[in-house]
């Protein structure tokens, strides 16, 4: 029950692809075991959303981690030892609560791919999962 609005340029034309033959559904799905890929932050929102309990899409944007970070850069040393120049995105799930089990599969299935994530409250009986990935 997740709705999530996103950009044309970051859906498939799965119908029309597998209509034509030149795909199978299943080769359109990315590996998200291969780091090189770029997976598109739609696809990490719905793989997430899977293992977790998101109730909010609270914020998803893509830049330099500088402009993504809402804080005094300072406090960013305390998270991330790179540059503050890497591109990343940020996915901001809002979750009523995080079972143990759940959040090491998250980090199971992003791999490489998780930069950090920090725990926020977000309001009354909401968690801010702030997921800071490589792009």
């Amino acid at each position: 029950n997740l709705n999530l609005w996103i950009a044309h340029d970051e859906m498939a034309d799965v119908e029309w692809e597998a209509i034509q033959g030149r795909k199978e559904y299943q080769d359109l799905i990315p590996n998200f075991s291969a780091s090189e890929n770029k997976i598109a932050l739609a696809w990490w929102l719905w793989k997430l959303s899977k293992c977790l309990p998101i109730n909010h899409v609270l914020s998803l944007e893509s830049g330099v981690l500088k402009e993504l970070w809402s804080e005094d850069l300072k406090l960013l040393g305390n998270y991330f030892s790179g540059s503050n120049e890497s591109p990343a995105a940020y996915l901001g799930l809002g979750i009523s609560e995080l079972i143990l089990k759940d959040w090491q599969l998250v980090e199971k299935i992003l791999g490489s791919e998780l930069l950090f994530a920090r725990f926020l409250p977000a309001g009354m009986h909401k968690l801010e999962l702030g997921l800071y990935l490589r792009r």
